[in-house]
């Protein structure tokens, strides 16, 4: 699992949500990653559509991983259009703080001269 170690890190089964609910969200994580690793480029909105998991939680979640496969992939996305895509992540402000620093950290990796000030410039608020 590509994101297993950071979802263990900042939220466990008993600070955010039931442990029954916790493995189901790490499941549905595990096959959407899995689909990118085999070539597929799964959608996010397939995997949304589980009853059993919060949707917002599962969304914010989901984008990660989906930003993670495609910088690591090299290819060039950005935060932005996935908070215009799932206009619902705007709420979340600490998970969005995460998939931008996700980004920046994935993106620094490949292009040393980035700086934090591009993204004070592209996240002003």
């Amino acid at each position: 699992m590509l994101r297993g170690a950071r979802m263990a890190s900042t939220d466990t089964p008993t600070k955010r949500m039931p442990r029954e609910e916790w493995h189901r969200l790490e499941e549905i994580i595990e096959r959407f990653e899995e689909a990118w690793q085999g070539g597929e480029r799964p959608a996010i909105e397939d995997y949304l559509k589980a009853e059993d998991v919060a949707p917002q939680k599962l969304l914010l979640e989901l984008v990660h991983a989906e930003l993670e496969c495609r910088l690591k992939a090299g290819e060039e996305v950005r935060v932005e259009s996935y908070v215009e895509r799932y206009p619902q992540l705007a709420g979340d402000v600490e998970g969005v703080l995460e998939l931008i620093a996700a980004e920046y950290n994935f993106r620094q990796r490949r292009e040393p001269n980035l700086t934090l000030e591009d993204y004070a410039r592209r996240f002003p608020q």
